[in-house]
């Protein structure tokens, strides 16, 4: 399934808004303020929770804790502080494969199946992240860990990509 994910720069609490090939709303992802801790919620089309993200320590260095209703919790580790950004899961066999400061990476299996491609593309709604997801089950919880990647602001940036800043 083609999921595209549009950065909302409008002030609010929406952070994203993902819609299918044909432009109808898939998610909605709302977020808090940005403090030492932090929540995200995934709202699916009928605006019920379908994914809940929770964030303990800043940007530069936090964990991660993503509850998706009938899976394990899975944990996603991100480290800033680094030349290139690091990410890690914990809870779920995938692994990161490619350039995640670019927002070019795939989601792995251990046999190196791809769970999901992601990258920057053009549509007529503008720049937005295009995540490419192989099996229908793992939609949310892949559009929850794309929304974490995408919503930090690299190091030298103004703006996460492939918003541009303002002014």
């Amino acid at each position: 399934m083609r999921v595209y994910l549009k950065q909302q720069t409008a002030p609010g609490r929406e952070l994203f808004r993902a819609f299918d090939a044909l432009g109808n709303p898939v998610y909605t992802i709302l977020c808090g303020e940005k403090t030492l801790t932090g929540k995200m919620l995934l709202l699916d089309n009928k605006q019920e929770i379908a994914v809940k993200i929770s964030r303990i320590g800043p940007e530069t260095f936090s964990r991660y804790t993503i509850l998706e209703k009938g899976r394990p919790s899975v944990r996603l580790y991100q480290n800033m502080a680094v030349l290139q950004p690091v990410y890690q899961l914990l809870g779920i066999s995938w692994k990161f494969r490619g350039n995640i400061a670019a927002r070019s990476f795939d989601l792995i299996e251990p046999d190196g199946a791809v769970v999901m491609s992601h990258g920057v593309c053009w549509r007529p709604e503008g720049n937005v992240f295009c995540l490419d997801i192989a099996r229908e089950r793992d939609v949310p919880l892949c559009v929850a860990i794309s929304a974490v990647v995408d919503s930090v602001i690299p190091p030298g940036r103004t703006a996460a990509v492939p918003v541009r800043a303002q002014g």
